[in-house]
């Protein structure tokens, strides 16, 4: 598996991937990021066959000059369990840092996603919800025990981080 940049001939497959696994990727607004953050857009490829196995991208957090959102990360299925979403995770890492982030952040739903994270480092730090465009939190979390222990009362996304340095 190679992880690289995604440059021009890999655009069209990474568009189309984020797009099927992630839905409300708006690729305009990815191809606006990617010419401003390329190092954080970032393909898996099956060295053997060339196929796109996966992606992960993110960006500069609005307001802010040293945290980083994770806005994306998916691989296809026939690819998964594989490590390569932790190689995606340890890339845009690395890039992050490389533009002088010094923390990724990241919204996270139920499920496996959430484990992965934890199992990569990062920390739940609060509970959101989201209606009618509005954005509130519910609960910010004192602990990894706190998260794990807590009741969700309704739909939701966790934000989770972890420092870079």
């Amino acid at each position: 598996m190679v992880i690289r940049e995604t440059d021009a001939a890999l655009w069209p497959r990474f568009l189309t991937l984020a797009t099927e696994y992630l839905p409300g990727s708006d690729p305009a607004r990815m191809t606006e990021m990617a010419s401003r953050w390329p190092h954080t857009f970032l393909t898996a490829s099956d060295e053997a066959s060339g196929e796109t196995a996966g992606i992960a991208f993110g960006w500069l957090r609005a307001g802010c000059t040293e945290e980083f959102c994770l806005d994306g990360i998916a691989v296809q299925a026939p690819f998964q369990r594989r490590g390569i979403g932790t190689g995606l995770l340890r890339a845009f890492e690395r890039a992050a840092a490389g533009y002088g982030a010094r923390l990724v952040s990241l919204g996270s739903a139920e499920g496996g996603a959430e484990r992965f994270y934890l199992e990569n480092g990062y920390r739940p730090v609060r509970f959101r919800t989201s209606s009618d465009g509005t954005v509130r939190t519910l609960r910010e979390y004192a602990s990894v025990t706190d998260y794990e222990t807590w009741p969700r009362p309704c739909e939701g996304f966790v934000v989770m981080e972890k420092a870079l340095r």
